[in-house]
């Protein structure tokens, strides 16, 4: 994998998703990932994409130690799958790259952390 620390860190308000610099850097720092979520096996797929992916989110650069991914309704739809406490922040470093150059995040083993600014 990177060198750098790779996890994900998601809060429910405001809706943001950190990705550290290492995640990133896995995927070839893109400008748009698209984000697919497994609600089976409790993981989430982070590919990197396009502009012209209707299904893609813009990167914000610039975040500490990472970027940003706002999305209200996917981490909704997240905290609601995982059944987590929606006035937590969650973060996991249980990842792989898959084949396909996804990186998979496995959401069960999330740890659970007070709702500091991500």
């Amino acid at each position: 994998m990177s060198k750098l620390p790779v996890n994900i860190s998601i809060r429910n308000n405001p809706g943001v998703f950190r990705l550290s610099s290492g995640a990133i850097g896995l995927l070839g720092n893109p400008t748009y990932l698209r984000v697919l979520i497994n609600p089976n096996t409790k993981e989430i797929g982070i590919q990197a994409s396009n502009q012209e992916d209707s299904k893609a989110l813009k990167i914000c650069y610039g975040a500490n130690k990472g970027v940003l991914i706002c999305s209200k309704l996917l981490a909704e739809r997240i905290f609601a799958m995982c059944k987590w406490n929606l006035s937590s922040s969650y973060r996991t470093n249980d990842c792989y790259l898959s084949p396909e150059n996804i990186l998979m995040f496995k959401l069960q083993s999330a740890k659970e952390s007070a709702n500091k600014r991500l």
